[in-house]
């Protein structure tokens, strides 16, 4: 049955004809962003409360209003905000009218690894775009310092601990846009404050109206107090005693003048980071009172001829103005500098006698223009190619002649106005950095590619596409420029204080030194083996890891910690680059006892060639295998065993954009059949459907087709596991309704990077996975708040419910035959996959590295104890109910080229045209029969006559999980 919205689809396409989608990504909301907040109050005669206010003191427990009872709990004035959503609010009288900063005094509450997010709105209403995601930090440091060590006297990350302990905090711009805490509006009389939960618990005491804080600029002392001795302090940096983020990370430098250094090994010896609004501090005492020097040995060899930018602050304050946005010149080298003035005279600190602390925060508020303006220009020229289209139709017939400038009056003027306002930018960011800065060079690139539009404007309703729909559009190139701006590193070795006329340490180090460690390190690579983590012997169990270095380490030292010492059993990683070189370990006899992140279709490949251990000849296997979905097991199951157990798990769950929709006001689609409805309102607003067949051009992965079959009923190998599942009509159904998705309703057959045009808005909603989620979560900072997921589309079942088949295997762990440690393998797989060290590593690793690193555990009890939030693991369990993983079978791969080739010869066609789905189809089976008889001939699973000759049945696995009645605590249940 036809939704009711789509009765009305002509009259809001009609609607939306007549007016501007968007003019930039803020007012999807309807909102202005902050710089033009402040310009707005500061028109209407809209003063900073001065200095002299009170603040004006709110009790958290005093709230006037809560969304329920039970998101809250009071204990003497502390109030508790126990979960991740609802809202509390409060009201206030103002005397004075102006803006104001709001604090809150607070303390983390959990073990949560992210941060605590919450929206503001101010008399009901968010005065600004940022008020949508206000964060409140957590606090970090490193859990040991000196760090440990490994068996090659490698230095290791240590693990990240969280501080606990109340702050006070002015409500800030969490990327770093403003530099200063945010100015809120408020009116005389009474106010509302609503604040709304995004993420984490949080223990409330104080909210508050301040004065904002005012600046001085710096004055040169007249009589400067100076230390009557001769004294400068070194710090670390690498050792912070608190950070904001875990993510502001330790790295290692080999260059002789970093501190400390040591030869020949890994030492990490600097601290990096590079988003707006993280800081780390560190703490010094000083001997005596009086002025003093800071400065840094610091390296900026990323943003290239660009400055990045810190805040300094001490024991909490700013000291003079131009501290509040401090330039970092790139420099490919280490330097050493005090914090000067623009002519470099020293600045001078003023510091009593006694303990300190001094914050670096990272700030991009002088680029924040820059990103303003390329969000406006990417909004109108998506504008323009909607324009277009609906003047056109989309018809590109290049022998027919558009008047476009009777039907878009503006549309030459727009194009040249966006070239004119990116030029003006890129001259902007020159004047700051001085120089040609590589990271607005894409701003030069688009403004000449709208300039060639221009010289043949007749050619524009056919290169239209150009502005911000194809692939390497210029939208496109202006979202890089973004990433490529936003981004503020900076990596420092040393902090120093030191009396006034101090020299500097060096900043660089010489030729002569540089040349010996390069020597130095080049004779001893010759006998370092750079892929082990621990030392293996005879009584070591040896682990292949195919991961980075990162992952690696975490694993060895959380075996060293926790498994060696319950077990006795010895345990040594290393790096596995190749999955390659399983193969060729195992044919010359050195296997490892274990490999873990195998991809999934690497056990059983190996298995039929008797390489691996059947795992579930070990007692125990059934309550092992009882951590993970069932359907996880269907591709490393072959002759009865199973090969491997399952490490991560994938997740393909329905991607959108919560600001368009709520602009749209349409439903999220449940069923295809909803996403089919829901496409003509897309493509008349120039956007469109995603899935992820449409990421290749060849050959497209099995298991992006493969939800459609199993949705339909189909099974891609009948239950002997000797043929495919083709021939079955439920099969054409599912192929059918794949293809039509492309041929009769218009989805576009190929999308270079969902990420970008989700990013952009042109793909508001599609189906993606893992993947989408951790590059939305690490790159898209903007868009925080801004899209969620919930399951994929699927098929209306007979029973009325929705069925979501999908794969979800990613990657695994296996046991080679030729260990002779298979006892101690299996007791360290148990471990390695129990709950309680599967939540521990995914937690550490997030700690440590960022939510980059978010680990996608298979095992269905610990993925709770993962930072998802509540939406998104509700999505994620929903849609892990409906796992269904593909069987491995000799041969099996051709299965994942022929339905490409079926799918190309319907789509896109060949030299004679277009194919019906069912020719189409019946071919790739005719095919992949083929293959398959030819591989089982050599396996020995069928005879001469094609007559099976072992039992090769496939499991069935046709019922969703039940999370409440299968999923047990207890991992070892």
């Amino acid at each position: 049955m036809k939704r009711p919205w789509l009765a009305l689809c002509g009259l809001i396409v009609l609607f939306f004809s007549q007016i501007t989608w968007a003019s930039t990504i803020f007012q999807s909301y309807g909102e202005i962003n902050y710089r033009e907040y402040l310009a707005e109050k500061r028109q209407q005669g809209a003063i900073l409360v001065p200095q002299t206010q009170q603040p004006i003191i709110l009790s958290a427990i005093e709230y006037s209003a809560v969304s329920s009872a039970d998101l809250i709990s009071v204990s003497g004035d502390e109030l508790l905000w126990q979960n991740d959503g609802g809202w509390l609010e409060y009201e206030v009288y103002v005397e004075k009218p102006g803006l104001y900063n709001i604090a809150i005094e607070y303390l983390p509450y959990g073990e949560q690894v992210f941060a605590i997010e919450r929206s503001v709105q101010v008399n009901g209403e968010y005065p600004f775009w940022e008020a949508r995601r206000i964060v409140l930090d957590r606090q970090w440091q490193n859990s040991v310092y000196p760090f440990g060590r490994d068996d090659f006297r490698n230095e290791v990350r240590a693990f990240q601990r969280q501080i606990f302990e109340w702050k006070t905090v002015r409500l800030s711009d969490p990327n770093g846009k403003s530099a200063q805490p945010l100015l809120w509006y408020f009116k005389q009389g009474f106010n509302t404050i609503r604040f709304i939960g995004m993420r984490s618990p949080v223990v409330l005491r104080k909210i508050s109206l301040v004065p904002p804080l005012t600046y001085a600029r710096y004055q040169e002392p007249e009589e400067p107090i100076t230390s009557s001795r001769d004294w400068l302090i070194a710090l670390e940096a690498e050792n912070p005693i608190v950070k904001s983020h875990s993510s502001v990370m330790v790295n290692a430098s080999g260059d002789p003048i970093v501190s400390p250094r040591e030869d020949g090994v890994t030492i990490y010896n600097t601290l990096y980071w590079h988003r707006g609004a993280e800081w780390a501090e560190w703490e010094f005492e000083v001997p005596e009172s009086g002025y003093y020097q800071i400065g840094l040995r610091y390296r900026q060899n990323f943003k290239h001829n660009m400055p990045t930018f810190r805040q300094l602050s001490i024991d909490g304050q700013v000291p003079y103005e131009e501290l509040l946005i401090y330039p970092f010149e790139y420099d490919y080298n280490w330097q050493s500098k005090y914090f000067s003035l623009d002519d470099g005279r020293p600045m001078l600190f003023f510091l009593s006698k006694g303990v300190h602390r001094i914050r670096l925060t990272a700030v991009s508020e002088p680029v924040q223009p820059t990103i303003d303006t390329i969000l406006d220009v990417i909004a109108d020229l998506r504008d323009l190619s909607l324009a277009i289209t609906m003047a056109t139709g989309n018809n590109q017939d290049r022998f027919r002649d558009w008047d476009l400038e009777t039907q878009i009056p503006d549309a030459y003027d727009r194009i040249a106005n966006a070239a004119d306002l990116l030029r003006k930018e890129y001259t902007r960011l020159r004047e700051i950095s001085g120089k040609a800065p590589d990271a607005a060079a894409n701003l030069l690139v688009s403004a000449d590619q709208l300039d060639k539009l221009l010289e043949a404007p007749e050619k524009l309703p056919l290169r239209y596409k150009q502005l911000s729909i194809d692939s390497g559009s210029i939208s496109e190139v202006l979202g890089n420029a973004i990433l490529a701006l936003q981004d503020e590193p900076l990596q420092i070795d040393q902090i120093f204080i030191a009396s006034v006329g101090h020299p500097l340490p060096a900043g660089k180090s010489n030729w002569l030194s540089r040349l010996y460690v390069t020597v130095k390190n080049f004779v001893q690579s010759f006998f370092r083996n750079y892929n082990a983590v621990g030392k293996a012997d005879e009584d070591t169990l040896e682990i292949w890891v195919g991961r980075g270095r990162d992952f690696v380490s975490v694993m060895q030292q959380l075996t060293d910690q926790e498994f060696t010492p319950k077990t006795g059993i010895k345990v040594a990683f290393s790096l596995m680059p190749r999955e390659d070189q399983l193969i060729l370990a195992n044919s010359n006899g050195t296997p490892p006892d274990i490999a873990t992140s195998v991809w999934f279709t690497t056990p059983v490949n190996l298995a039929s060639r008797g390489a691996l251990v059947d795992l579930s000849q070990f007692p125990d296997f059934p309550e092992v295998a009882g951590r993970f979905h069932p359907g996880a097991f269907l591709s490393y199951h072959y002759l009865n065993g199973i090969y491997a157990l399952p490490e991560t798990q994938n997740f393909w769950v329905l991607f959108y954009r919560k600001d368009i929709f709520q602009q749209l006001d349409v439903p999220l689609p449940d069923t295809w059949d909803d996403v089919i409805e829901l496409l003509p309102l897309l493509q008349q607003m120039g956007m469109n459907f995603y899935v992820p067949v449409s990421a290749g051009t060849g050959i497209k992965a099995l298991f992006v087709m493969a939800p459609f079959f199993y949705q339909a009923g189909a099974e891609l190998f009948s239950d002997d596991g000797l043929r495919s599942g083709l021939q079955t009509a439920e099969a054409l159904a599912g192929f059918r309704r794949l293809t039509d998705l492309y041929t009769v309703y218009s989805l576009d057959n190929f999308v270079a990077w969902f990420f970008q045009n989700f990013r952009s808005g042109d793909i508001p909603i599609g189906v993606s996975d893992y993947n989408t989620y951790v590059q939305l979560k690490a790159a898209a900072p903007e868009l925080e708040g801004l899209w969620g997921i919930v399951p994929m589309p699927g098929e209306l079942g007979p029973n009325g419910e929705v069925v979501r088949w999908a794969p979800g295997a990613m990657q695994s762990m296996i046991m080679f035959n030729q260990s002779k440690k298979q006892e101690q393998a299996w007791e360290w797989m148990k471990w390695w996959t129990s709950a309680e060290t599967q939540a521990r590593f995914g937690n550490e690793i997030e700690a440590m590295f960022s939510v980059a690193y978010r680990w996608n555990t298979a095992n269905l009890a610990a993925i709770s104890q993962i930072p998802w939030t509540l939406e998104e693991l509700e999505a994620i369990k929903e849609q892990w109910r409906w796992l269904k993983d593909i069987p491995q079978v000799p041969g099996g791969y051709i299965l994942e080229r022929e339905l490409s080739f079926a799918w190309n010869r319907v789509v896109i066609g060949t030299a004679t045209g277009t194919q019906n789905p069912r020719l189409a189809l019946h071919e790739a089976d005719r095919n992949t029969r083929r293959e398959l008889i030819r591989k089982q001939l050599e396996f020995g699973l069928i005879n001469e006559k094609e007559e099976p000759l072992v039992d090769f049945r496939i499991p069935v696995v046709n019922q969703p999980w039940d999370w409440e009645k299968e999923v047990l605590t207890n991992e070892d249940s």
